[in-house]
């Protein structure tokens, strides 16, 4: 009857026989094997990486220069509206002060040349329609309109409830 503590190199030769045996059994190859095989597969890994890089740029490289040239079209005629646009931007807005002045001139001359109803009645047409247009605004911001249109829909579902 064995006692004490067993030897570490019993239990290490006993360990390298289970392990071998396994191996043997699950039929597991060689470090070496596993070792050229990653260098295989780095190698093909490297490959793939390059041939689908160079394929990659094949590809892309006419689309690159085609967006560029549009690119740079696109920019040249902004530029040429942009320009022109400034150009007779300023002078329209001075041709518009211009008719602007000359417009308001001749309104505040013809309305001198009204008679004083005729003025009366512009002011009570101008302040109607200033007037319906703040109405307008005040029943939207208060919503009367779909308030109403419930209350009908509302009495109109009890009538025909009541008849049903």
């Amino acid at each position: 009857m064995p006692t004490g503590l067993p030897s570490i190199s019993a239990l290490v030769d006993q360990a390298a026989e289970v392990l071998s045996a396994t191996s043997a059994y699950l039929q597991i190859p060689p470090y070496e094997t596993y070792r050229d095989a990653c260098k295989v597969a780095a190698k093909d890994i490297c490959t793939t990486t390059k041939s689908s890089w160079h394929l990659l740029v094949l590809t892309l490289t006419p689309l690159v220069i085609i967006l560029k040239l549009l690119t740079h079209f696109f920019l040249m005629a902004v530029g040429i509206i942009t320009e022109h646009t400034i150009k007779h931007g300023f002078v329209a807005a001075r041709e518009g002060c211009i008719q602007a002045r000359t417009g308001l001139s001749w309104f505040v001359a013809w309305q001198r040349s009204l008679g004083n109803a005729a003025v009366a009645m512009e002011l009570c047409i101008v302040a109607a329609c200033v007037g319906l247009y703040m109405l307008r605004r005040y029943i939207q911001k208060y919503k009367y309109i779909e308030r109403t249109q419930r209350w009908f829909e509302r009495k109109r579902r009890a009538a025909i409830k009541r008849y049903d």
